[in-house]
């Protein structure tokens, strides 16, 4: 604890230093650093009011109004974060948002109260607060991030010791490794706080990890068994041992047919080095919770069937949560929910009771290192790939995307059943299945026009992704709600008839006769196995299903 104490004090004085005049005899309150003089002069003197105080000796200042003060200035600096797109936040509001937040976590690493009963322990408060900062402002400033970075390496030291000590509590960083509350009391002050439902039904069932009578207490070392359902895989993409990377950039540089351009391949026995698949197995769930402080590290899930349907959003919640609420829910429990579709196979994505979390397109790697050291960048993503191919008309706007220093990496982590609707991306992609398998469908930049581009919508261009819902096309999911003109007279129609199962193939016949080129599309598709890799060429359309526990990783490169 002593480390992490003076690890705190050392950023402390860095910031405060930051903050403080230039010359201490001038009246002159202009700050060093550069990027916070476009901020208003009164933020950033109630910010070093705040770390003058934090400076001095526990007990001579007021803690509850001081964390009142960083608490506003939390809330005025994130508040200017949603004025703008994201890409367009001045540096300036993002670098208070990140120093507010290093404060703050280091009030919590101090013991410093507002003398209520907190609603989370002292590391949880530490690692949400910290999260938040990379999350929502990328914690820029110099040593920043770094500084973080450790704070979570000492963190995890703390964390294992408690383990050792057997502490099941987590004490308060003033009392060293002493439990503070007992088990007794804190399940009470949970039980208390728990909201009310008008509902008499229970909630739906999930894993409780860490709870000896969980239904999967004895089973955390593996993720759940999924159903059995796969699509058939009607036009297959071929396989190929990983060549050496001359060979590999010659054959994407010189495809078969230049009418075509580079096409998708399948790479296998190019991942079994990787640590992820080996002695620190993504595969289990014990690994994942221990490199993400037992799970408190914060993850974005978006919730929801897929990111172009009604009722989909996002929620930034602790990894442990995202594990017990999305991951870890058996199949068992809960098909009721979900029904069956027509020949008895599982509509995976779909329930009245249970939503789909997903973390999708997040980089994880940099947020949490030590998961990038699971993983190795194919060599192929250091090569100058071939330009997106002149039959695809989006080739002049993804030729002119800018180019990347090195290769973008993202996380795809979720149960069976999460969906990528069918998109296209500017990039050249490998997309490496680490855990589970999935389903991939990809169209030619060729078949574009009978893809049925989306068009701008809510102020956003949505013309990489298609109008059409490839689950919904096959069968294999109900068709939206809103996508066929006057379809609740004919819903209404159908249901007093009695004829709900008619309904069904006729909506869906209806469907498909409004997206008919669609049908007439060309496409190859491919079950993904766990350890292979598939290249994915810049400009290629594709859909992506998972039908397990899935854990991929994208390398985008151009």
């Amino acid at each position: 604890m002593e480390h992490l104490h003076s690890h705190a004090l050392q950023i402390l004085s860095i910031i405060h230093a930051n903050l403080s005049p230039q010359e201490t005899s001038s009246r002159d309150t202009t700050p060093f650093s550069d990027e916070l003089l476009e901020l208003p002069p009164l933020l950033l003197a109630l910010l070093r009011r705040q770390t003058t105080l934090l400076l001095k000796p526990a007990g001579s200042y007021n803690s509850a109004l001081l964390l009142k003060r960083l608490a506003d200035l939390d809330r005025t600096a994130r508040g200017k974060l949603y004025v703008y797109p994201f890409h367009q936040v001045p540096v300036a509001w993002r670098r208070l948002v990140c120093e507010v937040g290093i404060v703050r976590a280091v009030a919590a690493i101090l013991g410093v109260s507002g003398g209520d009963d907190r609603k989370m322990g002292w590391i949880d408060e530490v690692v949400k607060t910290l999260d938040m900062v990379l999350i929502m402002s990328g914690a820029p400033g110099e040593g920043r991030r770094e500084w973080i970075e450790k704070t979570f390496e000492i963190l995890e030291d703390v964390i294992a010791e408690g383990d050792r000590l057997g502490n099941s509590e987590e004490a308060s960083p003033g009392e060293g490794l002493e439990i503070k509350y007992s088990k007794l009391e804190a399940e009470e002050r949970a039980r208390k706080e728990a909201p009310e439902t008008d509902t008499p039904e229970p909630p739906a069932k999930r894993a409780r990890i860490g709870d000896a009578t969980s239904r999967l207490g004895d089973e955390m070392d593996r993720f759940p068994a999924s159903p059995s359902f796969l699509p058939p895989v009607s036009h297959p993409i071929p396989r190929m041992e990983v060549p050496d990377s001359y060979s590999l950039g010659a054959l994407m540089s010189n495809p078969a047919d230049a009418n075509v351009g580079s096409v998708p391949v399948v790479l296998t026995g190019g991942m079994a080095h990787w640590p992820a698949m080996s002695e620190r197995p993504w595969s289990n769930p014990q690994y994942l919770l221990k490199r993400t402080l037992g799970g408190r590290r914060l993850v974005p899930v978006e919730v929801g069937r897929s990111y172009v349907d009604g009722g989909w959003g996002h929620r930034i919640i602790p990894f442990k949560e995202f594990l017990e609420e999305f991951v870890m829910r058996p199949w068992s429990v809960g098909q009721e929910e979900k029904g069956e579709m027509e020949d008895g196979e599982l509509n995976l994505a779909q329930g009245e009771g249970h939503k789909t979390g997903y973390l999708a397109q997040h980089n994880l790697f940099s947020q949490i290192p030590a998961l990038r050291s699971d993983i190795l960048i194919p060599d192929v993503c250091w090569l100058d790939p071939p330009p997106p191919h002149s039959s695809s008309p989006l080739a002049v706007v993804h030729g002119a995307t800018a180019k990347l220093d090195e290769p973008l990496l993202n996380a795809w982590f979720g149960p069976a059943g999460t969906i990528s609707p069918l998109h296209v991306d500017p990039y050249h992609n490998i997309l490496a299945q680490v855990v589970g398998r999935k389903y991939v469908r990809l169209y030619g930049p060729r078949e574009t026009a009978g893809l049925a581009p989306r068009g701008e919508e809510g102020g956003v261009d949505m013309g990489n992704t298609s109008l059409v819902d490839v689950g919904a096309w096959e069968g294999w999911d109900e068709v939206p709600d809103g996508v066929l003109e006057d379809e609740g007279e004919d819903d209404e129609e159908d249901a007093k008839m009695g004829m709900e199962i008619e309904s069904r193939e006729v909506k869906r016949g209806r469907y498909r006769e409004r997206f008919k080129t669609f049908g007439e599309a060309r496409y190859v598709d491919v079950i993904l196995e766990e350890g292979e890799f598939l290249y994915i060429p810049v400009g290629w359309w594709h859909y992506v299903r998972s039908f397990s526990v899935s854990f991929s990783v994208s390398f985008w490169w151009n």
